[in-house]
C-alpha cells in the first residue's frame, strides 16, 4: 500500500475508528500503556513501557472454589481485541523479544491471548529522549506494525504494515504522500538518529562473559540498592511468581505478580538462596540482557530504549557498562 498522509486534525478520527473495534492503550501520563476512551488523554509525546497489556503486573490465572468429589475450576485471560496506540520502535522490538519468551518453546496462553489480537499504531520518535540508545542496536525503526506514524510538520505520514492496518487507513480521509514528503520523513528520522547518545564501542556479547569478574561488577553493586524499578520499566523483564490466595471454605485464586532478579528472595528455594548476594544479582540482570538472550534467541534481550535509567535511584547507565565490558 502506498504511503499516505493526513492532517494532524485528522489523528482523532483514527483513533475514533480504532476504538470502534478495539480496546485502545496508549501513552497517557504514567509509565505504562493505559486504557483510553478518547484522543484527548492520549500523549504522544510521551513514551510508556506497553508489557502490562500482554502481561499484567498481577494476573488471575484461574479460581477454584470445592465441589463433592473435587474442585471447579474457572479459567481466566479472555480473548480481547486490543490495539496500542502510541508506540514506539523500541516497544515493537521488545514486544518481538516477548513473543520469544512467552510464545517460543511453550505459549503462554494468557499473553497470546491478547498478543494474538493485537494491532500496534506506532509513531517515529522525532527527538530522542536522553536516556534513549536504540540506534546501538538497530533499534530506531520498527520491525513490525499495523499502522505507523511519522510527524513531518502539518501532517503525519500514516503507512500500512498489515491488512488490518490497510482497512482503516482505507476507511478514513488521507491522500497519497509525495516523494517531498517521504523525503521530510527520512530528514525526520535521520535528524532523530543523529541526536542519539550511544556507547562508543561495538557491541560484542563474548566480551561480557570475559569480564565476568571485572571490578566493575563491585562498583556497579556499590551503587545498585535491588529495588527492582529497572526490571518493572524494562519492557523485556519478564519474571514472575505465582501463588494462591485460598478462603475458609477451600474456594480460592491462582495469581501471578511480576518478579525482580534483583530481590534478596528471588532465587531463594527450600535448599538454598543460590544468588544471595547482591552483585549475583546485579550481575545477573544485565547477562540476562546481553549474553543469556543471545545465546538462546540469537538477539539482545536490552532494546535500548533507556527507561531502566529513567527510574534508577542510583543513575546507573548501561550505556557505561557497555563502554566498560563490550
Amino acid at each position: 500500500m502506498q504511503p499516505k498522509k493526513i492532517g494532524k486534525d485528522a489523528l482523532a478520527a483514527l483513533f475514533d475508528r480504532i476504538k470502534d473495534e478495539y480496546e485502545v492503550y496508549a501513552p497517557a501520563g504514567r509509565e505504562f500503556f493505559e486504557r483510553v476512551t478518547s484522543f484527548h488523554e492520549v500523549e504522544l509525546s510521551r513514551r510508556a513501557t506497553a508489557k502490562n497489556i500482554f502481561f499484567p503486573p498481577e494476573q488471575s490465572l484461574f479460581k477454584f472454589r470445592r465441589m463433592e468429589g473435587g474442585y471447579d475450576i474457572k479459567m481466566d485471560g479472555m480473548k480481547r481485541k486490543v490495539a496500542l496506540f502510541g508506540a514506539r520502535a523500541c516497544d515493537t522490538h521488545a514486544i518481538n523479544m516477548m513473543d520469544r519468551y512467552m510464545m517460543g518453546d511453550i505459549e503462554d496462553e494468557y499473553y497470546a491471548n491478547i498478543r494474538k489480537n493485537c494491532i500496534i499504531v506506532g509513531i517515529t520518535c522525532n527527538e530522542p529522549f536522553k536516556s534513549c540508545f536504540c540506534t546501538y542496536f538497530g533499534n530506531f525503526e520498527p520491525c513490525f506494525y499495523d499502522i505507523w506514524l511519522t510527524d513531518i510538520g502539518e501532517h503525519y505520514i500514516i503507512e500500512a504494515g498489515s491488512r488490518a492496518g490497510e482497512n482503516i487507513i482505507n476507511s478514513i480521509q488521507c491522500e497519497d504522500a509525495s516523494r517531498e514528503d517521504m523525503e521530510m520523513k527520512m530528514k525526520v528520522i535521520e535528524r532523530a538518529k543523529e541526536k542519539m547518545s550511544i556507547p562508543s564501542k561495538k557491541f560484542d556479547a563474548s566480551a561480557f562473559s570475559e569480564r565476568y569478574h571485572s571490578n566493575i561488577w563491585h562498583e556497579i553493586m556499590e551503587r545498585c540498592i535491588c529495588c527492582g524499578k529497572c526490571n518493572f520499566a524494562c519492557p523485556t523483564c519478564h519474571c514472575f511468581d505465582v501463588f494462591d490466595t485460598i478462603n475458609l471454605d477451600g474456594s480460592g485464586e491462582r495469581k501471578r505478580k511480576w518478579d525482580s532478579c534483583h530481590f534478596y528472595d528471588y532465587a531463594r528455594t527450600s535448599a538454598e538462596n543460590f544468588r544471595k548476594e547482591r552483585i549475583s544479582r546485579v550481575k545477573y540482570r544485565v547477562y540476562d540482557k546481553f549474553v543469556f538472550s543471545m545465546e538462546r534467541y540469537g538477539m539482545q534481550a536490552c532494546v535500548g530504549c533507556g527507561r531502566c535509567y529513567d527510574v534508577c535511584p542510583a543513575e546507573i547507565d548501561l550505556r557505561e557498562i557497555i563502554e566498560v565490558m563490550a
